[in-house]
C-alpha cells in the first residue's frame, strides 16, 4: 500500500469549454487544505417483509453526486480562477503600465454558469468533470495573509493519466496591506477613509442545484440559483456608529483592497479590489469581558442596486496581459 500526508496532493484546475468535457490545461494551485472527494449518496432500503425480524435485507443506490472542499491563500495570478468560476463575466484588461494589467470580473445573470475540470494528483491522478462552484468565502485577520475557502459541487470523476504537475511562482495577498472604506455610494468610495477592523469574513452563495433524469442515478446537469453574499467584521469599539448602521436599517458601498508586497511593473503591485455597491447592517454585538478590550462585531448582507445596476465587482490586477 502507498500511503501519502495531504502535503504531497497536488491540485490542478481550468475552466471547461463544453460542461463535462475535460479543460485542454490546467493550472496547478498551492493548497493549505487539500480537496478530498466526499460522495453523497442517498439508497433505497428494502422494507419489505421476507419473515425475518431484521430491517432489510437489500439496499440499493438511488443516487449519486459528490462534492471537494479545498482551502488555500488568495495567490496573484491564480486567484482569476476562483473568480471566474464564481462571477464569470470578465472584461479586457486596462494597461496600467507596461507588464502590468487589471481586469474586472461581473456577475453574468444566467443559471449557467461555466463549470470547471479538476485533477487531484495523489496516489492516482483523479480527475473531476462539470465542477460548479456552490460556495466561496475569503477570510482576513490581522498578522496573516488573505485566504479562501471553497466548495465545488460536480457530477462524476474518473482518474486520468500523464498530467505534469507544475507550479508558477507568484505572490500572496496578506491583511497588513488590505484597506476596507465604506461611503454613501460607490461614486464617494474613492475619498473614504479606510476602517480599522481586526477581523473580515464574507461568504458568497450561488445555491448549486443539481438537475437529475430518470434515466440516471448521476446529475444530468448542475445550475446556480440565487447569488446570496453575508458578511461579518470584528473592530474595536469606540463609538455607537455601527451600532447606528444597524438600529438605522443604513445601507453603504463597501471596497475591499488588498495589494501584494512585490512590484510587478516600474511602480505598480498585483492588486485585488471588491466593490460592493448597496450593503445593508443588520446585526451588531459587543464583548462583555471586564478586562479585556472592547470589541464589537458587525453583520451585514449585500444586495443589488439598482441605481448602479451591481452588487458586487471584483478587480484583479497582476501581469496576464489576455482576457480570462
Amino acid at each position: 500500500m502507498t500511503n501519502k500526508i495531504w502535503r504531497l496532493v497536488s491540485l490542478g484546475i481550468w475552466k471547461e469549454t463544453t460542461a463535462g468535457t475535460e479543460a485542454s490545461t490546467f493550472t496547478w494551485i498551492p493548497l493549505t487544505i487539500a480537496p478530498f472527494i466526499k460522495p453523497i449518496n442517498e439508497y433505497i432500503n428494502n422494507e419489505n417483509g421476507i419473515g425475518r425480524i431484521e430491517a432489510s435485507n437489500w439496499q440499493e443506490l438511488a443516487k449519486s453526486e459528490s462534492e471537494s472542499a479545498m482551502e488555500w491563500w488568495i495567490w496573484t495570478e491564480t486567484f482569476w480562477h476562483l473568480l471566474t468560476a464564481a462571477f464569470w463575466d470578465s472584461a479586457a484588461p486596462a494597461t496600467i503600465e507596461t507588464g502590468v494589467y487589471k481586469h474586472s470580473f461581473d456577475v453574468i445573470n444566467t443559471n449557467d454558469h461555466k463549470s470547471y475540470s479538476i485533477i487531484t494528483d495523489g496516489t492516482t491522478q483523479n480527475l473531476s468533470l462539470y465542477n460548479l462552484i456552490d460556495s466561496l468565502a475569503i477570510s482576513a485577520e490581522v498578522w496573516d495573509v488573505v485566504k479562501f475557502t471553497s466548495l465545488f459541487k460536480w457530477k462524476s470523476v474518473g482518474t486520468t493519466t500523464g498530467k505534469t504537475v507544475s507550479f508558477a511562482t507568484e505572490n500572496n495577498f496578506k491583511v497588513a496591506n488590505m484597506s476596507v472604506k465604506f461611503a454613501s455610494d460607490i461614486a464617494w468610495l474613492w475619498a473614504a477613509t479606510a476602517v480599522c477592523l481586526q477581523t473580515l469574513n464574507f461568504e458568497l452563495v450561488k445555491n448549486v442545484m443539481s438537475i437529475f433524469c430518470a434515466w440516471s442515478i448521476e446529475p444530468s446537469s448542475l445550475h446556480n440559483q440565487q447569488l446570496e453574499l453575508t458578511w461579518d467584521f470584528e473592530a474595536l469599539f469606540t463609538d455607537d456608529t455601527y451600532k447606528d448602521y444597524v438600529t438605522g436599517w443604513i445601507n453603504k458601498a463597501m471596497r475591499i483592497t488588498i495589494t501584494s508586497d512585490t512590484l510587478i511593473g516600474a511602480t505598480k503591485y498585483a492588486e485585488l479590489n471588491f466593490d460592493f455597491a448597496n450593503v445593508n447592517f443588520s446585526e451588531w454585538d459587543r464583548s462583555t469581558d471586564n478586562n479585556s478590550i472592547m470589541t464589537q462585531t458587525v453583520w451585514f448582507t449585500a444586495w443589488y442596486s439598482i441605481a448602479d445596476t451591481e452588487m458586487i465587482t471584483a478587480y484583479l490586477q497582476n501581469s496576464r496581459a489576455t482576457q480570462y
